[in-house]
């Protein structure tokens, strides 16, 4: 009973370890939209995951830098199933999203921090 109780245990301190995503949902596809999201300290690195389906055109999906610059340009269309991993030292994240065409669909972006 003991070790049932010590292996439930570690089992909850390994998930409340794990990082968890920040999501967002483009809320309409067919217009530009600036995304934020706030970094935990001592970030290094992060990954996004984009995922979802635009009809009738493009998007440029880019990264803000913090000097303002945009960095790591994409184009999506159609299906999507974008990932990035980038280092990451600051706080916090903005992704900048811009459609030419774009009249339906859905798009889902989800990023994930990596900590010292």
């Amino acid at each position: 009973m003991k070790s049932l109780l010590g292996l439930a245990l570690c089992a909850l301190l390994l998930c409340g370890c794990a990082p968890t995503p920040n999501a967002s949902k483009v809320t309409d596809v067919s217009k530009p939209q600036v995304f934020t999201f706030p970094a935990p300290p001592k970030v290094v690195n992060v990954r996004i995951n984009v995922k979802g389906l635009l009809q009738g055109g493009q998007a440029q999906l880019g990264l803000r830098l913090p000097d303002g610059s945009i960095n790591n340009h994409e184009t999506i269309q159609g299906g999507v199933d974008l990932s990035w991993i980038a280092d990451w030292y600051s706080t916090p994240l903005v992704l900048e999203y811009a459609p030419t065409g774009v009249v339906s669909g859905n798009l889902t972006i989800e990023v994930r921090f990596g900590t010292l």
